[in-house]
């Protein structure tokens, strides 16, 4: 190393040693003066590197001087010295050594030096060609490399690249070893130079390159070449010369996956330039060379390339050659007899096919079918391992089948499918398909032996197949070909193709094809209706049969779902094929019951019960037997019968209509000739023609049959799913009463079987079935076997004593589980049903139903349940006091306005004020206070926790008062511990957000409260009725109203007239004796218009009872409609006529009356009237629940001056008799002293004088009369003279005698009346008590005595065990109330009238020395229009309860038609007992709409002459009927009944049409609830609740009532009344929420609260604010005297 360095040093020095020499070279010398950056060689250097020099000497300075030259800047002229003093190192005779040497010395040279070169670069080139040295290939390809730049550079070396090129490629492709870089130069030189190429060059190239590729096997070269070939066509022309090496060539590199891509890329570049055609005609020159057969790749690789380039994905558009042109090549191409070509041909056509196969025309396709046969025969003699070829050859066949079903092949279908034919077992399942429906064309009538070629292709591809889809096929075929030809050849198909081919169907081991023959058969024997049918129906029972032998292995049934045996579950799918038949002959049964002959629906149904029977027998317990039961079951429970006993099923168009057949009867068990004579004749049966027709077509089907797989069902299905259905649609079919009926005693043992279901307590439901639901409890069991228990209480005339009883029990069991709901409602239903079964059960029943849990569930079911047990009277007449608050047990929880909703809280106090008038009078005090407390616990109690969570919440409750309202005044009153009454409710001091909803409740407790207090007891009416008489003892006096806390007291006096003449009697009585009876009845006492019947009055019964009270004092018989004078004309005409006999009685005895009262007059009271209509007073109090009023005598004589003689009990007594102008509530009972027993009499004395050992607080006024018994006028009073006594015997006085003469006589006997005026607290009603005494025979005396009870001054209610019970019996021909308004007051100054002043009445009653604030009564002023239009608003409220419920006759064939159903003039005949049973026929023109509530009927008969009402104590209730409505030809669309019935928030529908009713039929706003009925057969029917979504809440609409003609009205009713108090409430929320709607009492509180507050109100506006009103008003307080002056 070191002897090297030290010689590269002496280089170096020598070279850039500074000499002035010249270098010598060439031929010359040069001068020129070196650059300081040149490197000058001196001549030392020269002379080393020359010749001269050593060989060692001179390579080693030469390889020195390598990197020189390179690196650094030569001077001129300098290169070509140096390349000169070397260039014989290259010759051939010198060693490699030293050539290498020159070579690499050349190649630094020309590498530092090429920009300077110049000319010098052709000349190395030259150099390096000239070379012939095949060894030094690399330095020549170096040098070339270096001198071209990498063939880029190409200056001076024009001319001589081509040639150069080819020799250079020549040595390449000779040497093997550089063939890459020099394909790298070429590519370059190509890209960058190609301009200087000639045309031969690049074909010479390009031939050479293909020659490189064809024969190298390196993935490098084949991708230069391939480079190459692609620069050639990019960036040079590609000669047509060289066209056929460069496509052969691709066509080769195509068959390398590397390559494939690329080679198709370069391809598409080929034939997109002006050489595209020229390509493909080359190619298909390829392909049809046989020379070129040899070498497959380039055969595939054409195929390939032209596939591609015309249909390919991304063929080229430029090139026009259509698949016809190129095919026959394809078919040449095969030829080679190469698997591979073979796939390359299959693929192209493939993609030829799949993308314009419905292109291809049909010479094409001939083309293409010859390869696709001549591939189909080389894939069948040239076997592949690989089965690609074959399947893409299939998938072509496939995708032409395709075309063929799209009708888009345009080829031959016969070439085609001759080819199909031949590769049938290789095709798939598909293509014979196809190629079956190609041969199903060819079987028609219109060609000959058309059966026999049927027969062969069942033959060949039904029975010799075994491929499944293809035989399904095949039968699809013979179907096809059975329903189009039947009607012609039916019989023949039958006999030479059917049952050869399909009667040993059974054996088949294939269960599809099983399945398929049975639906096949199926179809056929719908529609079959010969002989052969029968022949088709035994293939299915062989095969039914067969089925069932096999399954009979496995053992029976096991008790639990553990112990099923597994043998079931392995052989399900064999029962595939006899689900289908079975579900098939369903179908065959609902198509044969209305065809004839009747015989195959009767087989059929034979078949069925027979198979369902054998399940059973022998347990069958999977999946497909279930299902098969729920067909057959579903299809037994759908079955219905009519009237004329025909059997009939569902129409299939319309689910919701029954279609009967006319062949097809059930046989009914009370027709003992029913088998010989099964049908009734034509003329009960209009649908049979003849008598002859019937005997000969009609069948019968046993529905004992059905009714026997039923209780089998029962009893031993271990699969809930089938169990279930049944249960759920076995209620709806027995609703059918004839089909019911037809199987006999079935019906009995149904009802002891499931009432066993529900009494076994051994059975463990979730154990003792399969497939039940999670959870399944018996409670959720028993929910399916109630509602079949209510389906079964509507055959109570068919069940024995016990099973009604024993069905009762069960359901009384229920009220206990889950399925309370239900068994109340089904409980009510059997109420009706089964009255007397139900009478001992009550009792018990009651005490569960207390027992149960107040749920919102339950409530409605539970309180409808108890509003209609009061119309069934016979159920509680034995009820004791127990019983009673059992019922109030139950209703009151339903209260709880914090739980329940405004309607069940409605419901209940409704149902709550019934129960309470329907007890007797002597349980009525302690259900007062039961009640009191239960609506403490469940109402007040609950405001009160509100209020306590509204305090403890720390809100501040002093700025949440309401302004301008009558409870705010109320809250301000300081709250004072008492027991519970009307005015006692304690007042939420706090306003919550809900204030109003409290308020309501509040106000319902007020009002029922109210009802208790008033009806406690007594059975007064709600309304009073004046009398004439009083009517004239009142005219011309004063009379005041005052509002004493939530009552309105009104204080009416007798007037006094001025005296008239020498009689001293007043102008009233002196008129009145001076008419006769007649005239005077008529003038003094007024025409109520009626015609008197004195028949009508004489006809009347009356009732006797030995108690005083009576058991029935609170029933009220329904109201009977009368066939000629409806009830309440009746009893108004009666009534009328006894009151004109009373008053014809008094009148008699006018004159003597008066003449008593003049025998102490005074004369300083002259202008005062001294007879005896001075000093009367009526007292009326108006409260929530109703009016009472009182007619009482003043017994205080005047100062100074008295009234003279008091009047005898004849006269006074006929004041306090209940009015006879129809109202028989206001009728008193009365005490047959006679008839009544000694301990009976020893307890009223008791009650009857407390006062005289206990209470002092009763101030008693005796006044005595001691009339003369012998006086003329005594006569008179007694009622010797007269027909009729003045104290008279109605239905309502049991303790009378029954007969008038009786009465008579009891008159005789003096009595004492004590009218006791209770309740003076506004706090308590008062009450009108009579009691009969005996008195001493030798001293008769009739005492009139008036107490005013004390206590109730100082408002306690202790008063309740001093007061003494009205009795009273409501007459029988109960009829509707006389309700009249009270009378307007008009204002009137009182100096102008007689009498006495009604203020001293009210302070007698009233007033207490120290009364506060709340209690001081407000006296309202006659003046105010304001309170004068209030009290007339409240008159108009009624004090009972209205509805108003619309009824519609829908008859058939009229369901969606409202103008025809509005149309109805008249309905069935059910439907005319269904209107007498809801209610009174009334006559409109003579009603009074004063005392009768019409709901807007007119009188005048443009809505009719009649209409039906009915009422009960506290509810009226007018029925909008359409068929009574007039139809007017000027109202075709019937609108003026519409104007009713569409505002009528409830309607009942009596559907007659067979059809379902919609609620959108008759178009109104207001119609909330449809009750539509739907008569049924055997005096049944089923009621459906349709209601809106808007009353789901309160109103259950989901289940359907069965319940018979008897009961249907009085259920109906109910059901009305309770959805129209719904409807109520729904309205009243939706028009002012404030105040929600519960009934007219709390209406009526409201409007005496609206009242008190507007007179407050005005007692603060006319109020004076001085300083002296104000101390005196102070000083009053502070006294604790109150000025009762205030108040009057």
């Amino acid at each position: 190393m070191s002897e090297d360095g030290s010689f590269a040093e002496k280089i170096k020095a020598k070279i850039f040693r500074k000499t002035s020499n010249k270098i010598q070279g060439g031929g010359g010398t040069s001068t020129s003066k070196p650059s300081p950056r040149e490197i000058i060689f001196t001549h030392e250097i020269l002379k080393e590197i020359g010749p001269e020099s050593p060989a060692n000497h001179r390579l080693r300075t030469i390889r020195e001087l390598g990197d020189i030259v390179q690196n650094k800047k030569l001077e001129d002229n300098a290169v070509e010295v140096l390349w000169m003093t070397i260039r014989d190192l290259i010759q051939s005779n010198k060693t490699t050594d030293s050539r290498q040497t020159a070579f690499n010395f050349l190649h630094s040279l020309i590498q530092g030096q090429l920009q300077s070169l110049g000319p010098l670069r052709h000349h190395f080139l030259l150099v390096i060609k000239n070379h012939a040295i095949l060894e030094d290939l690399n330095w020549k390809l170096e040098i070339f490399k270096c001198l071209t730049e990498s063939g880029k550079d190409l200056t001076y070396l024009e001319e001589e690249i081509g040639d150069f090129l080819l020799l250079l490629m020549s040595d390449v492709i000779q040497d093997g070893k550089h063939v890459l870089n020099f394909l790298n130069l070429l590519l370059n030189t190509i890209k960058y130079n190609a301009a200087y190429l000639d045309e031969e060059v690049v074909v010479e190239l390009i031939r050479q390159t293909c020659v490189i590729c064809a024969g190298t096997q390196s993935e490098d070269q084949l991708e230069m070449c391939i480079r190459v070939l692609d620069t050639v066509v990019c960036y040079s022309y590609l000669p047509s010369e060289g066209l056929y090496a460069f496509i052969e060539c691709l066509c080769r590199t195509v068959n390398i996956e590397k390559f494939c891509q690329t080679s198709w890329m370069l391809m598409r570049k080929l034939l997109g330039t002006h050489l595209g055609h020229s390509g493909i005609f080359t190619m298909c020159k390829i392909m049809q060379d046989k020379e070129k057969h040899k070498d497959y790749t380039v055969v595939r690789g054409a195929v390939f390339f032209v596939g591609m380039a015309l249909w390919g994905s991304r063929k080229l558009t430029n090139v026009k050659h259509t698949p016809g042109s190129v095919l026959p090549s394809f078919l040449k191409a095969l030829g080679c007899n190469n698997s591979v070509v073979a796939y390359e041909v299959v693929l192209s056509l493939q993609r030829l096919v799949k993308k314009y196969g419905k292109e291809i025309q049909l010479l094409t396709w001939d083309t293409v079918l010859e390869i696709l046969e001549l591939l189909l025969e080389h894939v069948e003699v040239v076997p592949s391992k690989d089965k690609s070829l074959a399947n893409n050859l299939h998938d072509i066949f496939t995708t032409v089948e395709t075309l063929y079903e799209l009708g888009q092949f345009n080829g031959s279908t016969s070439h085609f499918f001759s080819i199909i034919e031949k590769c049938t077992n290789s095709r798939s399942e598909n293509s014979v398909l196809v190629l079956i429906q190609y041969h199903a064309q060819n079987i028609h009538p219109s060609r000959s032996d058309w059966i026999q070629n049927l027969f062969q292709l069942m033959e060949k591809y039904f029975r010799s197949e075994m491929r499944t889809a293809i035989r399904l096929k095949t039968l699809d075929l013979l179907s096809a070909v059975l329903s189009t030809n039947r009607h012609a050849h039916e019989t023949d198909l039958i006999e030479l193709v059917v049952l050869p081919q399909l009667s040993r169907i059974e054996a088949d081991p294939d269960i599809d094809v099983r399945d398929a023959t049975v639906q096949l058969l199926v179809d056929l024997i719908q529609g079959c209706n010969s002989h052969r049918c029968d022949e088709l129906l035994v293939c299915l029972e062989k095969l039914i049969k067969r089925a069932m032998v096999l399954s009979t292995s496995s053992s029976p049934v096991a008790p639990n779902k553990d112990a099923v045996d597994l043998t079931h579950v392995q052989d399900e799918s064999n029962l595939r094929d006899i689900h289908t038949a079975v579900t098939g002959l369903v179908a065959v049964f609902r198509t044969k019951l209305y065809k004839l002959p009747s015989i195959h629906a009767c087989k059929v149904y034979e078949l069925l019960c027979s198979h369902i029977k054998t399940h059973y027998t022998h347990g069958y317990l999977s999946r497909i037997s279930v299902d098969i039961r729920l067909a057959v079951i579903r299809c037994f429970l759908e079955l219905r019968a009519d009237s004329s006993e025909r059997v009939g099923l569902p129409d299939l168009h319309n689910n919701s209509k029954i279609r009967y057949s006319p062949y097809v009867y059930c046989a009914h068990r009370h027709s003992d000739d029913f088998s010989r004579s099964p049908r009734p004749s034509p003329r009960e049966s209009p649908n049979i023609m003849t008598e002859g027709f019937m005997t000969l077509h009609a069948s019968v089907v046993p529905f004992s049959e059905t009714f026997s797989i039923y209780l089998n069902c029962l009893e031993n299905e271990k699969d809930w799913d089938v169990l279930e259905i049944l249960l759920e649609q076995l209620t709806h079919q027995l609703q059918n009463k004839t089909l019911i009926l037809s199987a006999g005693s079935e019906i009995e043992a149904l009802c002891s079987k499931i009432c066993s279901m529900v009494s076994d307590r051994s059975l463990d439901p979730s154990k003792a079935y399969l497939d039940t639901p999670a959870k399944f409890t018996r409670s959720d069991y028993h929910g399916y076997l109630f509602p079949v228990l209510t389906a079964l209480a509507t055959y109570s005339n068919i069940l024995t004593k016990n099973q009604q009883r024993e069905l009762i029990r069960c359901l009384e069991f229920g009220l206990v589980s889950k399925c309370a709901k239900s068994c109340v409602t089904t409980l009510t239903v059997c109420m009706l049903e089964m009255t007397d079964s139900m009478m001992r059960q009550m009792p018990p029943l009651l005490g569960r139903l207390a027992q149960i849990t107040a749920t919102i569930a339950m409530a409605t079911p539970m309180l409808e349940f108890l509003s209609n047990l009061i119309h069934v009277p016979k159920l509680y007449t034995n009820f004791v006091e127990d019983q009673y608050k059992s019922i109030l047990a139950i209703a009151l929880p339903y209260t709880n306005p914090f739980k329940y909703n405004h309607y069940t809280v409605s419901l209940a106090h409704h149902v709550i004020a019934m129960w309470f008038l329907k007890c007797r009078l002597p349980f009525r005090k302690d259900l007062v206070k039961f009640i009191n407390k239960g609506l403490q616990n469940n109402v007040l109690r609950q405001f009160q926790e509100s209020k306590s969570k509204s305090m403890t919440g720390g809100e501040d409750t002093t700025e949440l008062h309401r302004s301008g309202s009558h409870s705010e005044s109320m809250m301000k009153r300081p709250s004072r511990p008492h027991s519970l009454s009307v005015e006692k409710i304690p007042e939420d001091p706090t306003i919550t957000d809900n204030e109003p909803t409290l308020q309501f409740h509040k106000e319902l407790t007020e009002t029922c409260i109210d009802t208790m207090a008033r009806y406690t007891f007594s059975n007064c009416s709600a309304n009073p009725s004046r009398s004439p008489l009083t009517e004239f003892l009142l005219s011309g006096g004063q009379s005041q109203m005052w509002l004493v806390g939530n009552k309105l007291v009104t204080i009416t006096t007798s007037g006094s007239g001025n005296q008239s003449g020498k009689s001293s009697l007043c102008e009233k009585c002196l008129a009145l004796c001076r008419h006769d009876n007649d005239s005077n009845n008529d003038e003094v006492f007024g025409n109520n218009g009626a015609t008197l019947q004195n028949e009508s009055f004489k006809s009347k019964k009356r009732h006797k009872s030995a108690a005083v009270i009576s058991k029935s004092s609170v029933d009220v018989e329904p109201l009977r409609p009368r066939s000629s004078i409806d009830d309440i004309e009746l009893h108004r005409q009666a009534s009328v006529e006894e009151t004109r006999c009373d008053l014809d009685h008094d009148t008699d005895h006018t004159d003597n009356i008066l003449q008593l009262g003049l025998k102490k007059q005074d004369s300083s009271s002259a202008h005062i009237c001294p007879c005896w209509c001075q000093g009367w007073a009526e007292i009326s109090i108006q409260r929530p629940s109703g009016k009472v009023a009182w007619m009482m005598r003043f017994e205080n004589d005047q100062l100074q001056t008295t009234s003279g003689i008091d009047f005898p009990l004849a006269d006074i007594s006929t004041l306090f008799l209940p009015s006879f102008n129809g109202d028989d509530d206001s009728i008193m009972g009365i005490i047959d002293s006679e008839q009544l027993g000694e301990l009976e009499y020893d307890s009223i004395h008791e009650e009857y004088f407390p006062s005289m050992s206990s209470d002092t607080s009763a101030i008693d006024i005796p006044v005595l009369l001691e009339p003369k018994p012998q006086d003329e006028d005594a006569e008179k009073i007694g009622g010797k003279k007269s027909g009729h006594s003045p104290i008279r015997r109605y239905n309502s006085s049991p303790d009378l005698a029954s007969s008038p003469e009786k009465a008579t006589k009891e008159s005789s006997f003096n009595l004492q009346h004590q009218v006791k005026i209770e309740g003076t607290d506004d706090k308590k009603p008062a009450a009108v008590q009579s009691l009969s005494e005996k008195q001493k025979p030798e001293k008769p005396k009739l005492v009139s005595q008036l107490s005013v009870d004390s206590a109730s001054l100082s408002m306690t209610s202790s008063t309740e065990e001093d007061g003494t019970v009205v009795y009273r019996r409501k007459p029988r021909g109960y009829t509707l109330p006389s309700i009249p308004s009270a009378p307007v007051l008009k204002p009137a100054k009182d100096s102008g009238k007689g009498g006495f002043n009604p203020n001293f009445v009210f302070l007698q009653l009233y007033h207490s020395p120290y009364m506060n604030d709340k209690d001081k009564p407000v006296l309202l002023p006659q003046d105010d229009m304001m309170i004068q239009r209030g009290l007339r608003n409240l008159d108009r409220i009624p004090c009972y309860e209205t509805h108003k419920i619309g009824v519609v006759y829908v008859g058939p064939g009229q369901a969606g038609n409202e103008m025809k159903i509005l149309s109805n003039k008249y309905g069935s005949s059910r439907y005319m007992e269904f209107l007498q049973g809801l209610g009174q026929l009334i006559k409109l023109d003579m009603i009074d709409q004063s005392n009768v509530f019409l709901g807007g009927l007119d009188t005048q008969g443009s809505d009719g002459k009649f209409a039906y009402c009915w009422h009960d104590d506290i509810t009226q209730v007018i029925f909008h009927v359409a068929t009574l409505m007039p139809n007017k030809s000027s109202d075709v669309n019937c609108n003026a009944k519409k104007l009713h019935i569409g505002n009528d928030f409830v309607s009942i529908i009596y559907n007659e049409s067979n059809e379902k009713y919609t609620p959108e039929t008759i178009k109104c706003q207001f119609n909330y609830v449809n009750i539509v009925i739907q008569p049924l057969d055997n005096e049944s029917n089923a009621v459906t609740v349709k209601v809106k979504e808007e009353l789901c809440t309160m109103i259950d609409g989901s289940d359907t009532k069965i319940i018979s003609d008897k009961s249907l009205a009085i259920l109906v009713r109910q059901m009305a009344l309770h959805a129209n108090l719904a409807s109520l409430i729904l309205q009243r929320q939706q028009s002012n929420p404030k105040d929600p709607y519960a009934s007219n009492w709390l209406e009526r509180l409201r409007q005496i609260k609206r009242i008190h507050s507007k007179v407050i109100e005005n007692e603060k506006d006319n109020s004076s604010s001085s300083d002296t009103v104000l101390r005196r008003q102070l000083s009053s307080r502070i006294s604790g005297v109150e000025d009762f002056t205030s108040y009057v």
